[in-house]
């Protein structure tokens, strides 16, 4: 059994990899890699009072169409703003645009921080291989099939106007069931989290519809979404992707809370098979109440952090409190944040009562037979 979960595993694994792939570019023709070899210029300036670095430098690309050949690129940045200045050897992306008379502009995008990137993913899954061994590597397969859902399917799918929550709840659809048999095995307590998943983003997407449409959302907060609109005005329901994007972010939560509870209640009915359903559910909703608490303080801690420049600017302005919830850009982030905790706390209990009238009942027949 176990030699048989291994190769469907790998056979899962080399399938992700055949899908992913052609959806992945090595090079790019308007992006590329490049190393800065000199620093032909640099001076302060003073523009408008603010105090200016100009920077002009001469770099060699590595990566693209123009692998090896040196360029020379200017960049500005404000003295005391977050950029600094770059340095010989510094690792840049540089991104190509059509100038006025036709010949390229090479403008400097930002920094090479991929590699650091991709070396602490390593970390990442080196790390869960060592603590979980086989049951890490089979969650990291779910992951890569949940991302490659989302990559193959999701993003193209919105792109070519489909409807947003459809196109969400059809990729839950299709990731859920392989993420958690993968991630947990094919058995009953798994099966029964992934009923109560399915119906807590059913709920999800219910109340993340109505409230959308109550507060009048346009989906217009974020500059990403300003820019989808100018670049491609009517190709895109705003106000759909935002609601996907809410659908999305909750998959990844409900598995934790539906398997923990769905778990508990197998284990109280293996200790204790006299025990009704209801005395299974009142018992396993005691431990439930520890992942409510739990679960919706790390999610408001985690909505407040990546929102933490909105919030101090929020801070800083002397302005009612409705004024401020009222603004698209504070009500949406809001909306992300109650809708997430209502789900996580509604999924809990059905999750709890379908385990312990499966689990009750599986009892109540052994103990007549």
């Amino acid at each position: 059994m176990r030699n048989y979960r291994w190769l469907m595993s790998c056979m899962l694994v080399a399938v992700t990899l055949l899908v992913i792939a052609p959806a992945v570019h090595a090079d790019s023709e308007t992006a590329f890699k490049a190393v800065v070899e000199q620093i032909l210029d640099e001076r302060e300036s003073n523009s408008s009072g603010v105090p200016q670095v100009y920077q002009q430098l001469r770099i060699r690309a590595l990566s693209g169409e123009l692998k090896g050949t040196a360029l020379t690129v200017e960049q500005t940045y404000y003295q005391n703003g977050p950029q600094s200045a770059y340095e010989v050897g510094d690792r840049i992306w540089v991104t190509v645009q059509e100038g006025i008379s036709g010949q390229p502009v090479y403008l400097i995008s930002g920094p090479e921080r991929s590699s650091t990137l991709y070396l602490v993913a390593l970390v990442f899954v080196a790390l869960v291989v060592f603590v979980a061994q086989g049951r890490g590597i089979q969650s990291l397969l779910g992951l890569a099939i949940s991302f490659a859902v989302v990559l193959l399917y999701v993003m193209p799918k919105l792109s070519e106007g489909a409807s947003p929550i459809g196109t969400a709840l059809v990729g839950g659809l299709l990731s859920m069931p392989i993420n958690y048999y993968l991630s947990h095995g094919f058995n009953r307590k798994t099966t029964i989290a992934l009923m109560g998943s399915l119906l807590g983003l059913g709920l999800t997407a219910v109340l993340a519809e109505n409230l959308i449409s109550a507060t009048h959302l346009t989906g217009l907060a974020s500059d990403e979404a300003g820019f989808l609109l100018t670049s491609s005005p009517g190709s895109y329901d705003l106000v759909g992707i935002l609601l996907a994007g809410v659908l999305v972010s909750m998959i990844g939560v409900l598995d934790d809370v539906t398997v923990a509870q769905s778990a508990v209640v197998e284990q109280l009915a293996s200790t204790a098979s006299n025990e009704t359903w209801r005395s299974l559910y009142w018992r396993a909703m005691s431990v439930g109440k520890d992942h409510i608490t739990s679960m919706v303080n790390t999610l408001m801690l985690v909505y407040a952090g990546a929102s933490l420049p909105l919030l101090l600017l929020i801070s800083d302005q002397a302005l009612p409190l409705g004024y401020v919830l009222s603004q698209e850009i504070v009500a949406e982030e809001v909306m992300r944040m109650l809708v997430s905790s209502i789900g996580v706390i509604a999924v809990v209990p059905v999750t709890t009562v379908i385990a312990a009238l499966f689990f009750g009942r599986q009892n109540e027949r052994l103990e007549e037979e």
